[in-house]
């Protein structure tokens, strides 16, 4: 009995096969049969040209030949490939310059916002009477007029590095 089942299996799969292999024949005969059809070209009754791939019911037509394009040369090729490169390069270029434009920006609004800080910096040293920092416990302490100058000198020092 075991024989006789292999066997079925054997020849079940034999037709299996060749089913497939007719089916795939009977695709590509359909899809060439599309890809060659023609292009049809008509007037209708007011004189308008129309294009179809399929002739018109009651208008006659004319079947247009269409030629394929000739096969690119070894040169053309070459020539789009170096284009391409180029292309290439020149994208990369102008993502770089972007990128470098955007750090710049940066930077320049980062050294303005430090700068317009020192300045105000030394603006409250020069105005304000009383000048007082938080210690470490949270308690008021009052810079003296010793300490307050050298603070004036460090927001000076400031505003010459980043005003410039």
């Amino acid at each position: 009995m075991p024989q006789a089942e292999k066997t079925t299996f054997e020849a079940s799969r034999g037709w299996r096969w060749l089913l497939a292999l007719a089916l795939g024949i009977a695709s590509m005969a359909i899809l060439h049969a599309g890809l060659a059809a023609g292009v049809y070209r008509w007037l209708d009754e007011d004189g308008n040209v129309h294009y179809g791939d399929k002739p018109p019911s009651k208008e006659e037509s004319t079947l247009i030949e269409i030629n394929s394009a000739p096969a690119p040369r070894p040169e053309d090729v070459e020539r789009r490939v170096k284009t391409q490169r180029l292309l290439d390069a020149l994208e990369s270029q102008r993502e770089r310059e972007k990128h470098e434009t955007a750090q710049a920006r940066a930077e320049k609004a980062r050294q303005q916002g430090n700068c317009q800080s020192a300045r105000r910096q030394v603006e409250l040293y020069q105005r304000a009477n009383n000048i007082s920092r938080l210690g470490p416990e949270g308690e008021r302490i009052y810079l003296s007029d010793e300490e307050r100058g050298q603070a004036l000198d460090r927001a000076r020092t400031l505003v010459g590095q980043w005003c410039k």
